[in-house]
């Protein structure tokens, strides 16, 4: 089997992964709508097979286009994560103190929103996926995510990260 016929059986995997998460994010209330940009910020993390996906998926007008956009956002400051989300956990299990991150919305949006829009909305990675609130963040000022589904979130995304 070629190393493409791999890698395209991997992007369908993680397709099929989107497809069930959001199959299991249904259950939860959302008050999340189009335009709804709060949580889209220049810190939400993609892996490099999402990275991948993306560019595999994307025809070269849309490619040329997040380059701009990523050009221009240049070296702003965002979240840049010292360990994973499995990382994170192993240190948990392990009674080891995990690394507090420096985190700031305040740093900027996302780089890929045209007017509160996302441009890649479709391929979106997980990172952006499991953004969601049960209630309008911009009246709160932040999310309200239920319990249960931070958990799922947090599962899906080790899942994602260990496929990469």
């Amino acid at each position: 089997m070629t190393c493409i016929v791999k890698l395209n059986n991997v992007f369908n995997t993680l397709e099929r992964i989107y497809a069930l998460f959001d199959r299991a994010m249904a259950a939860f209330p959302v008050a999340c709508a189009k335009q709804c940009a709060d949580c889209c910020t220049c810190n939400v993390t993609a892996t490099g097979l999402e990275i991948a996906y993306i560019q595999n998926r994307l025809d070269s007008k849309a490619l040329d286009d997040i380059r701009v956009r990523l050009n221009r956002a240049g070296q702003t400051r965002r979240f840049r994560p010292f360990q994973t989300t499995n990382e994170f956990a192993l240190a948990c299990m392990e009674g080891r103190d995990a690394d507090e991150e420096e985190n700031d919305p305040s740093w900027g949006t996302c780089p890929l929103l045209e007017n509160g829009i996302c441009t890649i909305y479709p391929v979106r990675p997980l990172g952006c996926r499991v953004m969601m609130s049960t209630t309008p963040c911009g009246q709160t000022g932040q999310a309200d995510m239920p319990f249960f589904a931070l958990t799922i979130t947090t599962v899906f995304m080790q899942f994602v990260e260990h496929l990469d």
